[in-house]
């Protein structure tokens, strides 16, 4: 049997039945009124909302609240929908399912699944799965464009409705899973951009708003030019001789794009390697380096967690003039460039000069209280680490269970 998942539930046998999308639903397209910028379309005292793009990206396709809401006019110039239905995008984020929860008014950007006959969860999870396939109905370079008889004469494999039910069940169970870890994650997120606020001075400030017990003298103000040393990484030119690249021997090549941003790492593997012919043309630096991206996406930091060897497009801290704790500098830096809103110059590729760098000013405490506040971030980075380990389990437990529950 070719329709057969490799993974089912106990008691279900037999092939999935292929059929077209239009044979399981009504499918319909919105209606949005005209013009779309007229107030009278709108009120804010409304039951029901106003379904856009932006509100399936940032709701993951699963409408729990709408803040534009349509007036009674806005209702009769569209299709509203006051129990959960299947939606699917048209326009922008293109294949994108939706579930509504509440009161929804959809526009044209979207089509609507009608009397199904099947499960909204196991279509909702099968829709999700295959969105990237949309993109075959668009011209190279231009923007996909579906409609409503495209999608009803989409094919697609299915069970019987029991069967449905206990995938859309399962995957509903995991979604639930992943949104309740995503929140974890931005929590912990939340409240490191919440101390960083409160544990570094205010700009034209010398004491933090919270410090720990103990500290109560002002902190020091300095250029860094004047407080550590530093300079470029290097690379042999052109950059597009193979020559430099990979073979026996090769060491990680770190370029901008290899410091993730605000996590302080590098990717591993690195995007390139460096040939041992390259090695003496460029800069080697140790494990627990800290570089700083200047050219291109300005301000990443990074504290090296392996040898490698760097690109002219970073700034390597050498060592410090004044002595500095890693992980209270990398926090530092990190203000420096996100916090002060540090400007880069440039045109189309923007840049930072060592000179222009080292005459900005940043302020430090004493080396001991450096330390608590570097052990306390790196202390909350490690366990923002930790959740988004687990948050990626989710996502990878459920990408395996849909390639092994579908067919």
């Amino acid at each position: 049997m070719t329709n057969v998942p490799e993974l089912r539930f106990d008691g279900f046998d037999g092939e999935w039945e292929e059929t077209k999308i239009g044979s399981l639903s009504k499918v319909v397209r919105g209606a949005s009124p005209r013009p779309i910028s007229d107030q009278k379309w709108f009120d804010g005292n409304s039951d029901v909302g106003w379904l856009r793009i932006s509100d399936v990206t940032t709701q993951n396709g699963r409408i729990h609240e709408l803040e534009q809401k349509l007036s009674i006019d806005g209702q009769k110039k569209t299709r509203v929908y006051r129990t959960p239905h299947l939606i699917l995008s048209i326009a922008a984020s293109v294949g994108k399912p939706v579930i509504n929860y509440i009161n929804t008014g959809v526009h044209d950007g979207f089509i609507i699944f009608e009397e199904p006959k099947f499960d909204l969860e196991y279509m909702f999870q099968r829709l999700d799965s295959i969105q990237l396939s949309w993109s075959k109905y668009g011209q190279p370079g231009s923007q996909v464009n579906l409609n409503s008889d495209i999608v009803k004469n989409r094919r697609t494999n299915l069970p019987h409705l029991e069967e449905q039910g206990k995938i859309g069940e399962l995957f509903r169970k995991i979604d639930d899973l992943i949104e309740i870890q995503e929140r974890t994650v931005a929590k912990i997120e939340d409240y490191k951009k919440s101390m960083l606020q409160k544990m570094f001075p205010k700009k034209g400030e010398l004491v933090p708003e919270f410090r720990f017990d103990g500290f109560d003298e002002e902190w020091k103000m300095d250029k860094l030019k004047n407080i550590l040393n530093y300079r470029r990484g290097s690379f042999p030119q052109p950059y597009t001789e193979d020559s430099w690249y990979g073979g026996e021997g090769s060491m990680p090549f770190v370029q901008v794009n290899d410091v993730e941003n605000e996590s302080f790492k590098l990717k591993y593997p690195t995007n390139k390697t460096i040939s041992t012919l390259a090695m003496p043309k460029s800069v080697f630096v140790e494990k627990g380096t800290i570089l700083v991206t200047i050219q291109g996406s300005i301000g990443r930091i990074a504290l090296t967690q392996y040898d490698s060897y760097v690109d002219r497009t970073l700034l390597i801290i050498t060592d410090n003039i004044i002595e500095f704790d890693k992980y209270f500098l990398i926090n530092v830096l990190y203000l420096l460039f996100y916090k002060e809103k540090f400007k880069a110059s440039g045109g189309t590729i923007k840049s930072i000069t060592t000179k222009k760098l080292g005459d900005f000013k940043i302020s430090f405490p004493s080396i001991e209280e450096q330390v608590k506040i570097g052990q306390f971030f790196k202390n909350l980075d490690t366990q923002i680490e930790n959740e988004e380990k687990l948050l990626d389990s989710y996502k990878m437990m459920k990408k395996s269970l849909l390639q092994k529950m579908f067919v």
